[in-house]
């Protein structure tokens, strides 16, 4: 963030430009790093306690989940440096870092993030006396995976191989989080468990809606780019879309060219607008996509640029369980409030 307001990184992002946004995130920044010292400043730490536990407890696995963070956060830092690295040591030379190298190095973080996640609730404190839970785990997880399998199927009538390992990963977080202690006790005894641990429970199923929610739109989404005249139609997926028109419309401190589309399917008929904005006095231009929001996938439209007097060209875009990403952020959010509020009110 700091690097692209410096201007030694240009983004894509086009409020990148607006220098109010960066004291925003810059506030953000200092409340939670300041935030974070004060805490550990204030902390009692007077008592010296000596701390033991294997390889298999619970606490090797928060400090192997902490450290996978911290170097996958290195990678990405370093991916993102590069580039002026090798311009500053090859008189010029520019090079590109993109989307492979960020995935190369994800991807495995990812899978062994998932799979600790999965297994968290079941780890011991101190030490972990027996693994045999991870059968039933493995168990659950795959029935999970399969039912997952057949919901898509149903919503999109295929299944894409690429999807399945991170579907499964999902299913691995949802029954290590749910399905603990779901069969060795009663259901009020399990719904006790539930509200004891509420926070823990929100923050893990929200990061599997997170895990599925990119997995899915990953593998099932649709992008079209084409060039239309008024009048003219198009098929979609399962959508027919015809452009309109465009008409000018003036904001308070922007122009617009606005277009007008009509999106029919099997649910009925949808009115769709996108424009194309130009600021002033700084002549900025930014796109305000048109979308149509369902539960299961979002539809969207953008306006691109004029070609011969009335053709416009215009991207549609496909993209399923992109708000269950969302969803699960807000749980995670919750979730981490949730059990920091518990243990404030327990210690005090």
């Amino acid at each position: 963030t700091f690097l692209v307001r410096s201007g030694i990184l240009t983004s894509v992002h086009a409020f990148a430009l607006d220098p109010e946004r960066g004291l925003f995130i810059l506030g953000i920044f200092s409340f939670f790093v300041l935030g974070g010292l004060l805490i550990f400043a204030f902390k009692n730490s007077t008592e010296n306690e000596n701390s033991f536990y294997s390889l298999n407890s619970k606490e090797f696995g928060l400090l192997l989940n902490n450290l996978l963070l911290v170097v996958l956060a290195v990678s990405i830092l370093f991916g993102t440096l590069y580039p002026l690295i090798y311009e500053a040591i090859t008189d010029g030379k520019q090079i590109s870092v993109g989307a492979p190298y960020f995935e190369f190095i994800i991807f495995p973080f990812a899978i062994i993030l998932g799979l600790l996640q999965g297994m968290a609730l079941y780890l011991s404190w101190g030490s972990t006396k027996s693994f045999s839970f991870l059968s039933k785990l493995l168990l659950e997880s795959i029935s999970l995976f399969l039912l997952t399998l057949v919901l898509l199927f149903i919503l999109f009538d295929e299944l894409i191989s690429a999807s399945f390992f991170t579907i499964f990963i999902f299913a691995w977080i949802l029954a290590g989080t749910l399905m603990n202690q779901f069969s060795s006790k009663s259901f009020t005894k399990y719904l006790d468990f539930l509200n004891r641990r509420i926070g823990v429970l929100l923050s893990h199923t929200g990061m599997a809606l997170l895990v599925l929610g990119v997995g899915v739109v990953s593998s099932y989404s649709n992008e079209m780019e084409l060039i239309l005249k008024p009048g003219e139609k198009v098929e979609f997926i399962n959508k027919e879309i015809e452009f309109l028109g465009i008409k000018d419309v003036e904001g308070p401190n922007y122009i617009s060219k606005t277009a007008e589309i009509k999106a029919t399917d099997n649910k009925g008929l949808l009115n769709i607008t996108t424009e194309k904005r130009t600021y002033f006095p700084s002549g900025q231009v930014t796109t305000e996509a048109g979308i149509d929001t369902e539960l299961f996938k979002d539809f969207y439209v953008s306006l691109g640029d004029n070609f011969n007097e009335d053709s416009w060209s215009f991207r549609l875009q496909s993209k399923p369980f992109i708000r269950w990403i969302w969803l699960g952020a807000l749980l995670i959010t919750l979730g981490t409030f949730i059990a920091g509020f518990k243990l404030m009110r327990k210690q005090s």
